[in-house]
């Protein structure tokens, strides 16, 4: 699955991406030790990123800094990337990022270099083995191995966090970023434990963000369960006024990209195909589809509405529904 259309690092980015989630994410999961030693009031994201071509296979990268506590001068990096599926060569992905970020500070000309402090948050089904640097090595020779560099990443595997642990983190938003990461899959899981999914579910409607997170959900759950339109109104039945609409707005708009997803790559497959009488005909039959679609299924919407969701014209709309109320 490219980057791209990973809806992973959509709900990653859209969780991780708030400081406040961040920072109890950092509170929670990290080691306290290694806690105690940032200055947690200087934590701020950074927009910056250090992906390269060869990296954006595997990063979705967020990046948060601090400074260290009790040394002003030394800033500390957190790195943070989440990972759906093992990875047999994490500490070298890891490393071309670090030595990126120091390869930029160097031609800045920093005084000192950052201590960047790796963290994958793991939501695969297999079991994560995580193994030292020198692992990759097969020697045996301490005087060898003194030679080979050597680091450590924090890793968050949810499959070792019970439903009950990470429902214990009472945090608005990371609890049910987590919960949903690790049931990603689980359609049955989903539908019979949505409490869960939806933890403290009232305060979505306090705020902006929180309208926008809980379509962020939406979109995740569509996107990875291919929910039927019943099953997301069972959801949704017990959520306040404001966020059935959105839900099911939300279900809208979805449905519509998807069709004309589907339309776009039956115009892709007509080029190469280089049938062009055959591509407009498939272009007029999947854009009839669509249409007649969204109007049967969505009859609140207006021509308008179904015109500007299907990328189309309202004259066309409008002809169809005509043909469909004969």
């Amino acid at each position: 699955m490219s980057k791209k259309h990973n809806p992973h690092d959509k709900l990653f980015k859209a969780t991780f991406s708030i400081k406040s989630v961040a920072l109890d994410f950092i509170k929670h999961f990290l080691p306290k030790k290694l806690v105690d030693s940032f200055d947690l009031r200087t934590l701020k994201k950074e927009k910056v990123s250090f992906i390269d071509e060869d990296l954006k296979e595997y990063f979705a990268d967020i990046v948060y800094s601090c400074r260290s506590i009790n040394n002003n001068h030394l800033k500390v990096v957190l790195l943070l990337e989440h990972k759906s599926y093992t990875s047999d060569f994490i500490h070298f992905q890891l490393l071309r990022y670090m030595l990126n970020a120091w390869e930029s500070e160097i031609k800045q000309n920093s005084k000192s270099l950052s201590l960047i402090i790796p963290v994958v948050v793991y939501h695969g089904n297999r079991k994560w083995r995580k193994k030292t640097l020198s692992n990759y090595f097969p020697t045996s020779f301490k005087y060898q191995q003194q030679y080979l560099p050597e680091f450590d990443y924090h890793l968050t595997d949810l499959s070792s966090y019970s439903d009950k642990e990470i429902l214990k983190i009472k945090v608005n938003f990371l609890t049910n970023s987590l919960i949903l990461l690790k049931h990603k899959n689980d359609k049955a899981y989903v539908l019979s434990q949505k409490e869960k999914i939806f933890f403290n579910l009232n305060s979505f409607t306090e705020s902006e963000l929180g309208e926008s997170f809980y379509k962020t959900i939406f979109v995740y759950l569509m996107e990875c369960l291919e929910l039927e339109k019943s099953e997301l109104q069972f959801l949704i039945e017990e959520s306040p006024p404001k966020l059935k609409s959105l839900a099911m707005n939300t279900f809208d708009r979805q449905y519509i990209k998807g069709k004309q997803e589907g339309r776009e790559e039956g115009r892709e497959e007509g080029r190469e195909e280089g049938r062009e009488e055959g591509r407009e005909e498939a272009k007029e039959a999947m854009e009839f589809k669509v249409i007649k679609t969204a109007i049967l299924d969505f009859p609140f919407l207006s021509n308008e509405q179904i015109a500007k969701l299907a990328d189309t014209s309202i004259e066309l709309v409008k002809k169809i529904r005509k043909q469909l109320e004969k």
